[in-house]
Formats: C-alpha cells, sequence, structure tokens
C-alpha cells in the first residue's frame, strides 16, 4: 500500500458512522457536537497562545537586561534568581504569530546581540525561566489529531473525530460539517477551514488510531441508543421489523448482496463499482468472499453510496433480490 493510499479500516469505519448516523437521526447531534468541539478548540488555543507570549517576554528579558534581575536570568552557572526556578533553553528566532512572517521581529545586527558572549547564542540560549514557563508546562493540548496517548478526548472531541472521518471519506452523502466546504483560502481560513485540517488527519490516520476511532463510535453509538426517547425507539424498533411479502410472510430487509447483483441497479459494471471500492467511493465489504465466493455486503449499507451513482432512480430501500438476479 503506498503513502498515500487512504486504509480500508478507515473507509469502512466512515461509512459505519454514515449507517449510525442515518439509523439514529442523529445528525443534529453530530453538529452541535462540532460546534461546542470548536468552542473548546479555541478556549485551548487561548490558552496556549498566550502561555507563548508570557514565555516571549521573558526571553526577551533576558536577551535585553534592563535590571540586574534581568541579567541574572543568563547567569546558569549561580544560583536560581528565585526558588524554584529551572534552567531552560530557548531556540532564536522565537515564534511570533504576531507578526506576518510569524517569527519575533529581534535584529541580530543590533549591538546588544552581537555582544552575547555564549558562543551558542546565534542558534539560542539558556536561561532561567519559573515553573509555569518551563517546557514541562507548556500547553500543548489544544490539537486534537493526531492522537495523543497521555490525554482522554472530551465528548465533543470523540465527535470531531468520527464527522471528519466520515465527511473525508463518504462521498455523495450529506455532510456533518455545520459550516460548509471551504471552496477558497481566505486570509483568515475560519471554522471551515480548521474543520478541512481535520478531515485530511482523520482520513489519513495511522493504524495505531483504529482501535481509539471504533471505541469512540461505539461509546457514541451507545449513547445515542440510551437518551433515545422512547418514542422514537419504538419507532425505529419497528421500522427494524422485517416487513411482510405479497403472501403475508416475513421478508429479511438487510440483504446481503454482491456488487454484480447490484451494478444493473447503477447502470455500472462490476468492474467500475469494484474499483469505486478501491477509491473509498464505496465502502469495504462486509463479508469477505475468497476461495471463489464473492465479497458480501449488507444492503443498508451499500445503498445511501450506491445512491450517487444512480441518479436517475432512487434505490429501493428493500433489495429487489430475483428481480435482477
Amino acid at each position: 500500500m503506498s503513502k498515500y493510499e487512504i486504509p480500508q479500516w478507515v473507509k469502512n469505519l466512515a461509512w459505519q458512522v454514515n449507517t449510525l448516523i442515518r439509523e439514529q437521526n442523529a445528525m443534529p447531534i453530530f453538529r452541535k457536537q462540532l460546534r461546542v468541539w470548536r468552542q473548546e478548540h479555541r478556549t485551548r488555543y487561548k490558552e496556549w497562545r498566550a502561555w507563548q507570549q508570557k514565555r516571549r517576554e521573558h526571553v526577551e528579558r533576558a536577551l535585553r537586561p534592563k535590571t540586574a534581575d534581568d541579567k541574572a536570568l543568563r547567569n546558569i552557572s549561580g544560583d536560581p534568581p528565585h526558588p524554584g526556578w529551572k534552567p531552560s533553553w530557548q531556540e532564536l528566532p522565537i515564534p511570533d504569530h504576531r507578526t506576518a512572517s510569524g517569527w519575533a521581529v529581534i535584529d541580530t545586527t543590533r549591538a546588544d546581540w552581537q555582544e552575547l558572549e555564549k558562543p551558542d547564542a546565534q542558534d539560542g540560549l539558556h536561561l532561567w525561566v519559573p515553573p509555569e514557563l518551563s517546557w514541562e508546562s507548556e500547553p500543548q493540548d489544544f490539537e486534537t489529531l493526531p492522537l495523543v496517548a497521555e490525554r482522554a478526548l472530551s465528548e465533543a472531541e470523540r465527535y470531531l473525530c468520527l464527522s471528519a472521518l466520515h465527511d473525508g471519506i463518504c462521498k455523495g452523502v450529506e455532510r456533518i460539517d455545520p459550516w460548509g466546504v471551504l471552496e477558497t483560502k481566505p486570509k483568515h481560513i475560519g471554522d471551515a477551514g480548521v474543520y478541512a485540517q481535520y478531515e485530511s488527519k482523520a482520513a489519513t490516520a495511522p493504524d495505531d488510531h483504529r482501535g481509539p476511532f471504533e471505541s469512540f463510535l461505539t461509546q457514541i453509538e451507545s449513547d445515542l441508543k440510551a437518551n433515545m426517547p422512547e418514542h422514537d425507539r419504538s419507532q425505529q424498533e419497528a421500522r427494524a421489523e422485517p416487513p411482510e411479502t405479497s403472501d403475508g410472510s416475513s421478508a429479511t430487509v438487510d440483504e446481503l448482496v454482491t456488487l454484480n447483483q447490484v451494478a444493473p441497479l447503477t447502470g455500472k459494471s462490476k468492474r467500475t463499482l469494484e474499483r469505486y471500492v478501491q477509491q473509498g467511493r464505496l465502502p469495504g465489504p462486509d463479508i469477505r468472499g475468497g476461495d471463489g465466493k464473492a465479497n458480501k455486503w449488507y444492503w443498508r449499507t451499500l445503498r445511501p453510496a450506491l445512491s450517487e451513482f444512480a441518479s436517475s432512480k432512487q434505490l429501493p430501500e428493500r433489495f429487489p433480490g430475483s428481480q435482477i438476479i
């Protein structure tokens, strides 16, 4: 598999999210949780930016000392200026999003820079910092993906992972994205742009994210079912009952089908549909074949994705079975 190929488990999981949303009528809940995540993301990002600003100001005191306390910041061989302070290394120049270039305006041609005695001054410097400005205290968890084992995700972040996975993979179905697809790249990309970045991250998630992603889906599905109003739950159970055929016998709605069986409904060949599976435009099989047996899909899993290729007519909720075989 090339490094640009989307893993099959990613494609399958994305379509499972699509099925969950349709079965639980959960689109409003997913969109609400995405807005909650965005607010959480903004809050954590502001905290990180505030920490960066405080550390930057502290480093600039050491670079251009005005008082004896400022000069003591670079005296690493001596005692710390205050109890509990730690030695720290700061690379230069300092990242600063306030400037157009994204770097702090520290002029290395200035006399006060030239007079720095440390031989490593061109790359950075050692200095004393208070505990809250040490690298160990830097807020680093404002990004959700890639996953970090040391941090448990919030409920809204779990919804983000599955939503981004769904919107990045499932084509031809309704998107969860409440902000709209980003068509241009303005100076400030805003909510739509940030979300689009997560779509890319989710679609290219490494294999060690599979377990957590699947657990997110299991937990969200459990929560949705537990919080479903009794009336809606009864309706859903009724919809799950197999309908009766014309002779009054029970018929199975969620039939297993092959690509050869569904191809006539779309006007596409079996080979074309197989290619769509490879490309992620169709979900992977629910039951893999082999030894001469064909791959099989549940009709309810395959039908939403097939709708993209059958625009001339509505695909039936119940697979027509022997009518086309």
